[in-house]
């Protein structure tokens, strides 16, 4: 029952793990502050709400929608969000940019079912005839983050959001519900990439020489020195600085899950000319471009490793998603 006075907010979910719940729920006393402004209408990890108590609200003062849009369900419920609520917050990597649900985007559908049921064991192989609303919901063509369905008003990026990301969307809360909507789109985070706030970074990042590519488990790191330097792939050039860098402090490089870097279109593109630029560039006339080439077959995962969290927006996608409409 809603509480006068207070506001509505819904917490929607898409193909999702569960750690932005935990993360905002991490908040703690911060949001127990805010939620005294709000009033919960729609939360699946906090009220035991079913879907259509969403679809027969009038109106939502402020949705978080959680995760990919990877199924027709998702899609109806991000469409519905976007109809029925003033503020839509993109709340982590998932909704902002895909997220790692958006490794599937160059997957077609069947194929992906296939893999899915190649894993679920059974006693019968017989097929169960389930009600319509017992059915799974079919899955999209491709998958995608909410950012590419809708506009949203608020974006806070990682995975999960970290403290960067949640204090400014409490704050956001505070002020919407004192009547301060925010005045065009947000993204929380600095405008430039996380090589410029690294406390490992050298005097000058332009003269990062990377001497060849290795796994974490090949050397011994040195604690303090940047991880291009050692030879340990680090999305930092490319990466929005949009965290307190928990994994660089605690000695592991940077994964990519805050985003882009402002200006940066391609996260994978522009990961590729950073680290062309940089990689054995002191040996570069020795090697020639086949003796490069060589080293940069090292990569083990090129797709998971540069595009972990952004790739249903890459250019790659975008081209795979061309092609299957050419086809028919």
């Amino acid at each position: 029952m809603r509480v006068m006075g207070k506001l509505k907010l819904a917490i929607v979910y898409g193909a999702i793990c569960g750690g932005c719940d935990v993360s905002l729920v991490n908040t703690g006393e911060k949001l127990a502050d805010v939620l005294e402004k709000y009033d919960i209408v729609y939360w699946g990890a906090a009220i035991d709400g079913k879907a259509d108590m969403l679809e027969k609200l009038d109106k939502i003062d402020v949705a978080i929608y959680m995760g990919t849009v990877r199924t027709e369900s998702n899609l109806k419920y991000a469409k519905l969000i976007r109809d029925k609520a003033d503020l839509v917050v993109a709340y982590g990597a998932c909704a902002v940019y895909g997220g790692i649900p958006g490794l599937g985007a160059l997957m077609e559908p069947e194929e992906i079912m296939k893999i899915v049921s190649s894993t679920v064991t059974t006693e019968s192989k017989e097929e169960i005839d389930l009600p319509e609303e017992l059915k799974l919901p079919r899955i999209l063509p491709t998958c995608t983050s909410l950012v590419e369905i809708l506009d949203p008003d608020v974006m806070a990026p990682g995975c999960p959001p970290g403290p960067i990301s949640n204090d400014g969307l409490l704050k956001v809360l505070i002020d919407y519900a004192a009547g301060k909507k925010p005045e065009g789109k947000i993204i929380f985070g600095e405008e430039q990439s996380l090589c410029h706030e690294c406390p490992r970074k050298p005097k000058d990042l332009s003269k990062i020489v990377m001497p060849g590519i290795y796994r974490l488990h090949e050397i011994k790191l040195e604690e303090g020195k940047c991880f291009l330097e050692q030879g340990i792939l680090c999305m930092g050039p490319a990466t929005r600085a949009a965290c307190d860098m928990p994994c660089i402090k605690n000695n592991m490089p940077c994964i990519g899950c805050m985003g882009p870097a402002p200006g940066v279109d391609d996260v994978g593109l522009k990961y590729l000319s950073a680290i062309a630029s940089i990689l054995l560039v002191d040996k570069e006339k020795e090697l020639l471009e086949n003796g490069l080439a060589r080293h940069l077959d090292k990569i083990v995962d090129p797709l998971g490793m540069f595009y972990r969290y952004t790739l249903p927006s890459s250019y790659i996608t975008k081209l795979s998603i061309k092609r299957r409409k050419k086809r028919g």
